[in-house]
């Protein structure tokens, strides 16, 4: 059943059933690593109401301009030179998206915000090896790997067992 294709969902969002379920089933605020045309959309319509940061390096300014139509009060656009200079990961957060472009920023981001985070949502898991993750995915306390479609997505947590999902995007409400 891995790699079969997702009729309802581009590649770009198979991420988003896990994305919307831990959204719905977590307190907290929410930090998108990474802008996306799926999940920053998504994310904007389901946090009304609870503060949703959108992150990302300045080599993605461009990009992220493209979403800056969204910002409110409640959902925020930041950029930063590089991850490390990020402060936004020494915070507390309920659900954090990883998804950002930098093959090496994903494995440092998931690592600092280990225990910040109540549960870290990684898409594009199948490349694991690709950006140096296998050993940062397996240190977790809690994980649940979604490889129903490709490219896959795995949630993590050190705080919370993972609550299951199915499919979450059928009802947007």
């Amino acid at each position: 059943m891995a790699d079969k294709p997702n009729p309802s969902l581009s590649p770009l969002g198979t991420h988003l059933p896990a994305l919307l379920a831990m959204v719905r089933q977590i307190e907290g605020p929410v930090l998108e690593l990474g802008v996306g045309c799926y999940s920053t959309v998504l994310l904007h319509e389901v946090c009304k109401g609870r503060l949703l940061v959108t992150a990302e390096c300045s080599g993605q300014r461009q990009w992220m301009r493209k979403f800056e139509y969204l910002e409110t009060e409640n959902h925020q656009f930041l950029v930063y030179p590089g991850w490390d200079q990020c402060p936004l990961l020494d915070l507390d957060w309920g659900v954090v998206l990883v998804d950002q472009a930098a093959r090496f920023g994903r494995k440092y981001t998931i690592e600092r915000l280990a225990n910040k985070a109540k549960v870290i949502v990684v898409h594009d898991t199948e490349m694991a090896e690709y950006y140096d993750l296998v050993d940062t995915l397996e240190a977790f306390k809690h994980r649940r790997d979604d490889y129903k479609f490709s490219p896959k997505t795995t949630v993590l947590s050190n705080h919370v067992e993972i609550p299951r999902w199915g499919s979450a995007l059928m009802d947007l409400s």
